[in-house]
């Protein structure tokens, strides 16, 4: 990856062949494969995630436990989000006590979409995004849901 190129990152809710992908990808030089995670979707689910766990082998400064998580979530059978977030726990030591603000997951980038926006509402179908801006600054992350139960089929490339 050249200095200035981000690394890119394609997670698919693949709905109608009943899986998540991500896509192969650089972590800090450490090769990850595609990942996939079946799916026994149900009508009536509205929410679905897959995990990276992040591997505090290749970088010690990483806490056990870290994981990536890219997810989808569908509210009132209209408004739906695409989500990145990272989990870093706390370090467990006799010798560190728990911080009482501490929360462990960071996002690092959204998107949300509303496919049929009521009508006479501040309500659009326009895609909003926002991102962590270091994430953002290192990775091209593009994340798209296709199928049943999604109301629509979108991708965050139309945004």
């Amino acid at each position: 990856m050249a200095n200035n190129q981000r690394e890119p990152i394609t997670v698919s809710f693949d709905f109608e062949n009943r899986e998540i992908r991500v896509s192969a990808f650089n972590l800090n030089g450490t090769y990850r494969d595609t990942i996939r995670k079946h799916l026994a979707t149900d009508p009536s689910d509205s929410m679905h995630s897959i995990e990276i766990p992040m591997n505090h082998l290749m970088d010690s400064t990483i806490p056990r436990g870290s994981k990536w998580v890219f997810s989808w979530h569908q509210w009132g059978g209209k408004d739906q989000t695409l989500k990145a977030q990272q989990y870093a726990p706390f370090p467990v030591s006799n010798h560190l006590f728990h911080p009482s603000n501490y929360d462990p997951w960071t996002t690092l980038e959204v998107w949300t979409y509303t496919a049929f926006p009521t009508k006479y509402t501040t309500q659009t179908n326009k895609i909003k995004h926002s991102f962590h801006r270091n994430f953002h600054d290192l990775y091209d992350l593009t994340m798209e849901v296709n199928g049943k139960p999604a109301v629509a089929n979108w991708s965050t490339n139309d945004s």
